[in-house]
């Protein structure tokens, strides 16, 4: 993966896109985040991931603006290589990693006996399989004149969970204020 890649799919492809990779260590230790692209690519996911304009000069071909456009990636890593990333001090620092929803579940290896099971028979799997298929079917929200530019509606939270939304900010921002001497 390349942020160049990257800003070419969305120019002329989908109005969004996403990197998923089982194997997270071919973006985190390739050519993207090598140490003379990473800060580059870094903030380059992150403006793309909040939804921002991407401003590109090219020579030859003048200045491009890709907008109305949305970024997400979903990496599976290993540990050895998610710590390359997590001790990343500028992944940190730049904000990469805020944005980032990490997990680390505790390993079932040794523990995931064969079953015979029909996963097609459980109704919640069928039900989840459909709504997949309806939101996969079902039209982008795209600004008129455009099949590539998204316009997706504006939500709003209800009053209560603006409330806990405000707490959950205020008790994060007071969590960095305690540590803003380590940054």
């Amino acid at each position: 993966v390349t942020m160049e890649g990257v800003h070419r799919y969305l120019e002329y492809g989908y109005p969004s896109i996403g990197v998923f990779n089982d194997e997270g260590g071919i973006l985190i230790n390739g050519y993207a985040m090598k140490d003379e692209n990473c800060v580059k690519s870094m903030a380059a996911m992150c403006g793309m991931w909040g939804g921002a304009s991407v401003k590109i000069v090219r020579a030859g071909s003048g200045e491009l603006v890709i907008m109305d456009k949305r970024f997400s990636f979903h990496l599976m890593i290993q540990p050895a290589v998610a710590n390359t990333l997590l001790s990343n001090e500028m992944a940190t620092k730049q904000g990469f990693l805020g944005r980032c929803l990490i997990a680390y579940p505790k390993s079932t290896i040794g523990t995931r006996m064969y079953e015979d099971v029909d996963i097609c028979a459980d109704s919640r799997i069928t039900q989840f399989q459909e709504r997949l298929a309806s939101l996969l079917r079902s039209d982008l929200p795209l600004v008129e004149g455009f099949n590539n530019r998204l316009e997706p509606r504006e939500i709003s939270p209800t009053q209560e969970a603006l409330l806990e939304y405000i707490k959950y900010h205020d008790r994060v921002e007071l969590q960095l204020d305690i540590d803003r001497d380590g940054l």
